[in-house]
């Protein structure tokens, strides 16, 4: 069903611009056309002195002429990547502004813009939505610029979500339409994402061959500053992996996107002193994934200098970063949650004043006008249902994607812990069999610490099950548990503050987080400690004076405030479970 809606809505867009508009196309300024076309074939100088002067002819008390120049400014804004969710109320405008016109062009790059927005809000399923919708139009008017541009666009989104098996056609299909239309500029863009597609098979001479053509064909189009000097640096970054050194030093530049280039080089070359030097530049630019990686790999340069103290301190900030990555990432998700009501919220204010509209239109409108104007008012509740399910399925999957990255890095520092772990008891019997009692002492300590680690990652583990059996064995506890209806199930105001600091150290500052979604009260926090202890909705009820509805008006209430999106009381016992 879903996938018919983009279809369906194009058609009957088309069917009101035929009805409804005048056959021929609106003439508007000629600078404003000029620019709208420079944009498109990727001559971005010109198109940004074309609009800046079409700003000056501009007839701004003419509708048609002000949304047409706020769509061609949209446009310049999405070719330097400025597009922000600041933007989304007036890409919202146009999407409706265009949708009953016969411009459907125009329509279709506004959707597209739209899905921008939404990609960089990181709402994959609506940005892709947006995609294809614009996709479907493009296609349908032969409009073969715009379609091969949402073809690159789609390959990225998948990309980002590291889905690159999905990844792959769209680059092919967008580095093909650009190489049948010779057009030089996006041919090196298509020569990048081609060298992606072949950098995720492994096909390293392919690779290497793509992102030499990229380069080439940059220089050519005169635009160097577009992709050249990320195309070297993925460039050589390649043929350091490939310990192709020498072909990594003829192009490498020193510059700062290149540091850590430089390092893993020296690296390469085993000249400690200068990777560790490069590392040490490279550290606090990138984000805490790249950071963890930089420190991970200046401990390991400090111990082969026999640096241990200093090793030992890096070791140190590794953990400390490894715990701020994954503070980081709820933070994206707390972010990503208050972008999608922002969006929410546009859209709902933006369907009361069209609905306002309508009602006054309909003394005035024909019936087949009237009819349409339902389908329409139809449609988008029909799709507001979808998005708002689409919504609350994506946070449940990002919830449970967060959970299993937590553990598998528990996992997996507990696998590196131990595998080096072997490797330093080796080496420490060696250093013994050789007498050589500095040596012995040093591995024996980072053998200490290592175990110390391991240990302290296996008792996290086992401190959370027992704190669990601790609780279920409380007296109020098992009270709360009961099935007699005879039982005392009410607490008092000590028990209640024992069962939140004991949620809280289960499950890793619950309450905080709670707060940080949403501002909650007492009575809804105390909701929550139940719910998180499996006790029935009836029985919450009753042990917080309310009646049940009130219960299941709460998880409603919560559901809107932790997400931004309504949902059932069971939305939000599916989503309190994830936390």
């Amino acid at each position: 069903m879903n996938k018919n809606v983009p279809l369906f809505l194009t058609l009957l867009a088309i069917v009101i611009a035929s009805c409804y508009s005048c056959s021929q196309e609106r003439a508007y300024p000629q600078e404003l056309v000029m620019a709208d076309s420079a944009y498109m074939a990727g001559n971005y100088r010109l198109a940004d002195a074309l609009l800046d002067e079409s700003s000056k002819k501009i007839d701004w008390e003419s509708e048609e002429d002000a949304n047409y120049f706020q769509l061609v400014n949209l446009e310049k804004l999405f070719v330097s990547s400025s597009l922000t969710d600041d933007n989304f109320s007036m890409i919202d405008s146009l999407c409706r502004y265009y949708v009953g016109s016969n411009e459907m062009d125009k329509y279709a790059k506004a959707v597209f813009y739209a899905g921008e927005v939404y990609r960089k809000a990181s709402n994959y399923p609506a940005a892709l939505d947006c995609y294809l919708k614009a996709r479907d139009i493009a296609e349908t008017m032969n409009n073969t610029t715009l379609f091969y541009l949402i073809s690159r666009n789609i390959g990225d989104l998948y990309f980002e979500q590291r889905m690159f098996d999905e990844c792959i056609p769209y680059y092919k299909t967008y580095n093909e339409l650009a190489t049948a239309n010779n057009d030089t500029l996006r041919m090196a863009y298509g020569a990048d994402r081609m060298g992606r597609v072949y950098t995720i098979k492994s096909v390293i001479d392919s690779t290497i061959y793509f992102y030499e053509r990229s380069i080439y064909l940059a220089e050519r189009c005169h635009r160097e500053d577009l992709l050249k000097p990320y195309a070297i640096s993925y460039l050589c970054d390649i043929y350091i992996q490939t310990e192709q050194f020498d072909k990594a030093l003829e192009i490498m530049p020193h510059d700062e996107l290149n540091d850590a280039n430089w390092a893993y080089w020296h690296y390469g070359q085993h000249h400690l002193d200068s990777a560790a030097y490069y590392f040490k530049k490279t550290l606090g630019r990138f984000k805490w994934q790249g950071e963890v990686e930089v420190l991970r790999n200046l401990a390991l340069l400090e111990r082969e200098r026999g640096n241990i103290s200093t090793s030992l301190d890096y070791y140190d900030q590794l953990a400390a970063a490894q715990d701020s990555l994954r503070a980081q990432q709820r933070t994206e998700e707390t972010q990503r949650i208050e972008a999608q009501y922002n969006f929410s919220r546009i859209q709902q204010q933006r369907d009361e004043l069209e609905q306002y509209s309508q009602k006054m239109k309909q003394s005035l409108s024909l019936l087949g006008l009237g009819i349409i104007i339902l389908l329409l008012a139809t449609l988008i509740l029909w799709r507001m249902y979808v998005e708002k399910k689409r919504s609350s399925l994506f946070i449940q999957q990002r919830l449970e994607q967060e959970k299993e990255v937590l553990e598998e890095q528990g996992r997996e520092r507990q696998r590196e812990n131990s595998e080096r772990l072997a490797a330093l008891e080796q080496q420490l019997e060696q250093a013994r069999q050789q007498h050589d009692s500095q040596a012995s002492e040093r591995l024996a300590d980072e053998a200490r610490l290592l175990k110390a680690r391991n240990e302290s990652i296996e008792a996290f583990q086992q401190r959370k099950e027992s704190l669990l059996r601790e609780l279920y064995s409380q007296a109020y506890c098992r009270r709360l548990k009961a099935d007699e209806t005879s039982v005392e199930k009410k607490l008092t105001e000590e028990e209640w503050d024992d069962l939140a600091q004991r949620l809280d150290d289960i499950y890793l500052g619950l309450t905080e987080r709670l707060r940080r979604l949403g501002d909650l009260s007492k009575t809804e926090l105390r909701i929550c400690y139940l719910l998180k202890l499996g006790v029935k909705p009836i029985d919450i009820a009753a042990i917080l004076d309310k009646t049940r509805s009130a219960i299941t008006q709460a998880r409603k209430r919560m559901y809107r405030k932790l997400t931004g999106t309504s949902g059932t009381a069971e939305d939000f016992d599916a989503l309190l479970q994830e936390l």
